[in-house]
C-alpha cells in the first residue's frame, strides 16, 4: 500500500479528525489529541516530528505512553504513529516547498545583465552594488571558515591560569574567620574602617599589641597570586 503525502494542513487535520472519530476510548482520544497539538507546534516552529521526540513531549504533559506504544502499529490500526507520520509528511513537503522557492526566485545579477543597462550612471551604480555584495558574501564565508577553525591558545594563556588556580591554596575556615574578624576591626584595640575602607586608629595603640587574630598575613597571601608575591 502506496503511503500517502500531505502536502497541506487541511489534509493533516482531517486525518485527525478521522481518527478522533474512530477512537472509543477516552485515553486514546485525549493522547491523540495531545500529539495532534505538539507535532501542530513543531511543524510551526520548523521541526520535523518523530517518535522519540514525540513521546519525550507528551510525557512532559503527563501522558506516560512509550516509544513502543508508538511504533506498534497493530497492523494499521494504531491512530498515533499515523498520525505523526502524517505530520512529519508535510512538514518534509513544506521545507521542500520553501527550499524550492528560495532557489527559484532568487537570482543574482551577473555581468551579462549589466551590460544590458542603457542608462551609464544607473549601470555604475549597479555594479557598485553587485561588487560590494559579492565582497561581502566572500567576508561571510571567510568568517564561517575561521569559527571551523580550532582554538588556539597562545603559550601560557590558559595552561598558566589553570597551573596558577591549582597552585593557589584554598582559604581554610580558620583563614576566613581570621580575615572577617580584621575587616569588622576591632574597636577595643583603637581599630576602625573609615568611608573609604582605610585601616584607621582611634586611640593610641601600645606598642607591640597583638592587632589581629593570628595567621592574619598567611591568609591574606593566599588570595593574592603567587606572581605578585614574588615580585616584591
Amino acid at each position: 500500500m502506496k503511503e500517502k503525502n500531505y502536502s497541506t494542513e487541511l489534509e493533516v487535520q482531517s486525518l485527525y479528525e478521522g481518527l478522533l472519530h474512530q477512537a472509543t476510548r477516552t485515553d486514546t482520544r485525549k493522547t491523540l489529541n495531545t500529539i495532534h497539538d505538539i507535532c501542530k507546534k513543531l511543524v510551526a516552529n520548523n521541526s520535523t516530528p518523530s517518535v522519540p521526540i514525540v513521546a519525550k513531549l507528551v510525557g512532559n504533559q503527563g501522558i506516560i505512553i512509550s516509544v513502543r506504544t508508538i511504533y506498534n502499529r497493530r497492523g494499521g490500526n494504531n491512530p498515533y504513529p499515523r498520525l505523526i507520520d502524517a505530520w512529519a509528511r508535510f512538514s518534509e513537503f513544506k521545507s521542500s516547498k520553501v527550499s524550492s522557492n528560495i532557489d527559484l526566485s532568487f537570482q543574482l545579477v551577473n555581468d551579462s545583465d549589466l551590460v544590458k543597462i542603457s542608462d551609464p550612471v544607473l549601470r555604475h551604480k549597479i555594479m557598485i552594488i553587485f561588487g560590494q555584495h559579492k565582497s561581502l558574501i566572500k567576508e561571510n564565508n571567510a568568517l564561517r571558515e575561521i569559527q571551523k577553525m580550532p582554538l588556539i591558545l597562545p603559550p601560557g594563556s590558559e595552561q598558566e591560569r589553570c597551573q596558577n588556580e591549582q597552585k593557589k591554596p584554598a582559604l581554610e575556615a580558620y583563614d576566613t574567620e581570621v580575615i572577617v574578624k580584621f575587616l569588622k576591626g576591632n574597636n577595643a584595640k583603637g581599630l576602625c574602617f573609615d568611608q573609604y575602607g582605610a585601616l584607621n586608629s582611634n586611640k593610641a595603640i601600645p606598642r607591640h599589641q597583638v592587632l589581629s587574630e593570628p595567621g592574619l598575613k598567611e591568609a591574606i597571601e593566599k588570595l593574592i597570586p603567587e606572581k605578585l608575591l614574588l615580585t616584591e
